[in-house]
């Protein structure tokens, strides 16, 4: 056989062993994320640890605020590859701190009573392992918590010229 047949064959034999390679790790670290978890609330200032004793109550208004965190990368300039945009993660570490903190001041200028959040990130490449959980909840103060995790993804290889990567993300109740 000749040497530039053979180079081509072994490249290609190694291209074959990386894709396949990728697809045993992405069905090896898939698993299902929990249905009916236990979830632990956190309180933080309220006004007795007593379970319902401080309770919504009936007859009286209350405000609602919730927002997509979007991860963070959700500004003016930015459109998502899989919207038919460009990009797959925050345009910066900087811009996704920016932009939750932005997304959480809005959501606090509103005054609610109960505050639902999602695409809140606690570790994920897109976001640049920005802890969105724990901005949300400094940020949020006086209100007793809770987050669900419902997104876990091994690490995403496209696009491939800037991989979306890896992602925790979860949800948030605030009350």
């Amino acid at each position: 056989m000749k040497k530039p047949l053979k180079i081509a064959l072994y490249a290609l034999l190694a291209l074959v062993l990386i894709v396949l390679a990728y697809v045993i790790y992405v069905f090896a670290a898939y698993y299902r994320v929990e249905d009916y978890q236990s979830l632990d609330v956190v309180r933080t200032t309220c006004e007795s640890p007593v379970p319902m004793e401080d309770a919504a109550e009936t007859d009286v208004t209350y405000r609602i605020a919730s927002a997509n965190v979007g991860f963070g990368a959700y500004s003016d300039d930015y459109s998502f590859f899989m919207d038919g945009g460009e990009f797959s993660r925050a345009l910066s570490a900087e811009d996704a701190e920016d932009n939750v903190a932005g997304a959480l001041e809005t959501v606090l200028s509103q005054n609610p009573d109960f505050v639902f959040l999602q695409e809140v990130d606690t570790d994920a490449t897109r976001s640049y392992h920005l802890d969105e959980q724990a901005m949300a909840a400094e940020t949020l103060t006086g209100m007793a918590w809770v987050s669900a995790q419902n997104y876990d993804s091994p690490y995403l290889f496209w696009p491939l010229t800037c991989p979306h990567g890896a992602s925790r993300s979860g949800i948030m109740t605030f009350s």
